[in-house]
């Protein structure tokens, strides 16, 4: 076999810890080494030697050859969700009115309170205290957060 197939990018793993534990990913190969496998496989060489050659599993070597007959090897979407936030109709909200609570938040954008939290963490946004207290030791008015606000 020839030396053009030698050094193939490999799919770098990634961990996405969540409340719940890891979870254990991978990025998809890249579309010139699914390119170099296939051309492996139809240069004469095995698909168990291509699987050994290039460091993937032999479905992996499989499906890629499928793939080719099929006409595409591009990999499937990468799966996501639509965000329920965008992050400028929080940062409008917010520059609105700073004094807001998370649930108050939540009711006025219509998702619940743990969406803003994350999305208020991702922008940098903390929530300063403001000392809201008068020298009599009453409370001052103005918002329902007991004089707090949400600042960059």
């Amino acid at each position: 076999m020839a030396n053009q197939y030698v050094n193939p990018s490999i799919a770098i793993p990634i961990d996405i810890v969540t409340q719940y534990g890891t979870i254990h990913s991978m990025k998809p190969y890249s579309l010139d080494l699914r390119a170099r496998v296939v051309g492996f496989v139809e240069a004469g060489g095995t698909k168990a030697e291509a699987a050994r050659h290039f460091k993937v599993c032999r479905m992996t070597v499989h499906r890629y050859v499928e793939a080719s007959q099929a006409g595409s090897l591009a990999p499937k979407p990468y799966p996501g969700r639509k965000r329920k936030l965008a992050s400028a109709r929080l940062e409008r909200e917010v520059a609105r009115r700073n004094d807001l609570t998370l649930k108050e938040y939540a009711k006025a954008l219509g998702v619940c309170p743990d969406t803003v939290w994350r999305r208020l963490r991702q922008l940098g946004m903390t929530l300063k205290k403001n000392s809201c207290v008068t020298p009599s030791g009453t409370r001052c008015s103005g918002g329902s957060s007991g004089g707090r606000s949400w600042s960059l």
